[in-house]
């Protein structure tokens, strides 16, 4: 069985691993470690970023473990400088890793566990865009962890210890909701109703990019983010979704989130879905009432 720190590269899943992702699977055990040591001691030196978001000492020792790899072609969250999308595109790189160390910080600092290490892998098309490839989410206070890759259409999770590929199988008829700590439970329900999805569907709200390993294995079926996020918030997340029939729309196009926007922000929101039945409806839908929402916020301003 494998443990957090080490693996067996010959069997299941790990012999599916290509080297980049071997070494990135290798960071994230030790980005997920150091997140746990410096947790358990209590220890969080919380500061303020430029953006006046809140950074960790655990943010920090995570985001080191990515730094180690020294590549051009890791973006990460907490680089203190860091590629423009047009500068990366100069490269020419085959492959763009966008991690984020410590997705999840503010519940971090509430005492809250739901907080992840997540990296995902873009690779280049024929047409010189790049899509989601690979992603993994890590769980550090179980270590669970959720890997997939669009391209073979598997994915791979670890709870309580033991590995398994999963089979996503069929959307239930009713849907549960899953949505972030930002959105009310008032406002998420409306929004679940609006969207054709029943009168009182189950909904959760929880942090970080863990909805989206929630998603990819049946936990639930729909994620709405009116908010923008940042690239390294959605690639893994939308890897392991694309590997099970799902993905994530951009609210403002209605098409699959694309990659390389300006300052890697997704500034659309977006929709994720578990599978692809009834995306076109819904995810129309959902961009119609994001953009009602955007209407009234602005006339109130």
């Amino acid at each position: 069985m494998a443990t957090p720190d080490s693996f067996d590269s010959s069997a299941a899943p790990f012999d599916r691993l290509s080297f980049e992702q071997q070494q990135v699977y290798q960071a994230a055990s030790l980005a997920a470690s150091r997140i746990e040591q410096i947790r358990l001691q209590g220890d969080l030196r919380v500061q303020t970023k430029s953006d006046a978001s809140p950074v960790t000492a655990a943010d920090l020792a995570a985001h080191q473990a990515f730094v180690e790899l020294g590549w051009r072609h890791l973006i990460s969250e907490e680089a203190s400088a860091r590629l423009t999308p047009e500068e990366f595109q100069a490269i020419g790189a085959e492959s763009l890793w966008l991690v984020d160390p410590l997705d999840g910080t503010r519940d971090l600092i509430q005492g809250e566990l739901t907080f992840a290490v997540v990296a995902g892998e873009l690779r280049r098309t024929r047409e010189g865009f790049y899509a989601p490839h690979f992603g993994l989410i890590w769980h550090p206070p179980t270590h669970d962890v959720w890997m997939a890759w669009v391209d073979r259409q598997e994915l791979w999770s670890r709870r309580a210890g033991r590995w398994q590929r999963y089979d996503p199988g069929a959307l239930p008829s009713a849907w549960r909701v899953l949505g972030s700590r930002g959105m009310s439970l008032e406002r998420l329900t409306a929004l679940a109703a609006r969207l054709g999805l029943g009168e009182a569907p189950p909904v959760q709200r929880m942090g970080s990019a863990l909805k989206f390993a929630l998603l990819a294995v049946g936990e639930a079926e729909l994620y709405p983010r009116f908010g923008a996020t940042s690239e390294w918030d959605t690639a893994a997340g939308q890897a392991l979704l694309e590997a099970t029939g799902g993905g994530l729309w951009d609210l403002a196009t209605q098409k699959r989130l694309g990659y390389l926007k300006a300052d890697w922000e997704n500034r659309g929101g977006f929709l994720a879905l578990r599978g692809g039945d009834r995306a076109e409806e819904v995810v129309a839908e959902a961009s119609r009432l994001k953009r009602e929402r955007d209407r009234s916020q602005k006339e109130k301003a």
